[in-house]
């Protein structure tokens, strides 16, 4: 989507394809309008939180803006509300701007927030009593950090040699620090596998 304030993965659940987006919208921008409704698009089960900067009654805000005004148009056409509208956030007013939205109804979901965490508003958790699902594995990641440093102890001479061909041709190290940095991202990759650990727990409700 090319939004650097926009984030958004496919969760596959029960045969069911879900978007789970995170958005943020500065104050002076507008809504990403068009990008929620590409999000929407591809799944109408969608799930969107973040920060929308926008002001409005429908979600118990005293206050009410031109994205307050936008986005709750947008979301009545599309049927979408928003989860999270008796739950107050913010540490320096009333306003309700860090919201949750989803096709799902509020009764359906229990959105609370979370004790304080160093940000002028607490984190929300929100749980979806209909997306039961029953975990019995899940896959960790196992880096091999032994093999990880033994190849950069073997690689060091050469990687040292490069940086300092490099600096005198061009008196610019930046290039060669951009490609070790990569080399060391792909290094690790390389090193790490995925383990299936299996385990039996009771059915959780995804939370945001």
């Amino acid at each position: 989507m090319n939004e650097p304030s926009i984030m958004a993965v496919c969760v596959i659940i029960e045969d069911h394809l879900f978007i789970v987006g995170s958005i943020y919208s500065p104050p002076t921008e507008s809504l990403p309008l068009t990008t929620m409704t590409t999000l929407l698009n591809e799944s109408r089960n969608l799930i969107l939180a973040g920060d929308f900067n926008a002001k409005h009654m429908d979600w118990k805000c005293p206050q009410v803006n031109t994205k307050g005004r936008l986005l709750s148009t947008r979301l009545n056409k599309n049927n979408l509300n928003v989860l999270n509208s008796r739950t107050k956030a913010s540490l320096r007013s009333d306003t309700a701007i860090d919201l949750i939205i989803s096709g799902e109804i509020p009764e359906t979901s229990e959105s609370q927030c979370l004790p304080y965490a160093g940000s002028d508003c607490l984190p929300i958790l929100t749980k979806f009593f209909n997306l039961n699902i029953s975990m019995d594995k899940h896959f960790v990641p196992r880096t091999y950090w032994k093999l990880y440093s033994s190849i950069l102890s073997i690689l060091y001479d050469q990687l040292q040699a490069e940086q300092e061909i490099l600096q005198m041709i061009s008196n610019n190290s930046f290039p060669w620090f951009l490609m070790f940095e990569q080399f060391l991202a792909a290094l690790k990759l390389g090193v790490t596998i995925w383990k299936e650990v299996k385990r039996k727990r009771p059915s959780i409700s995804p939370s945001i």
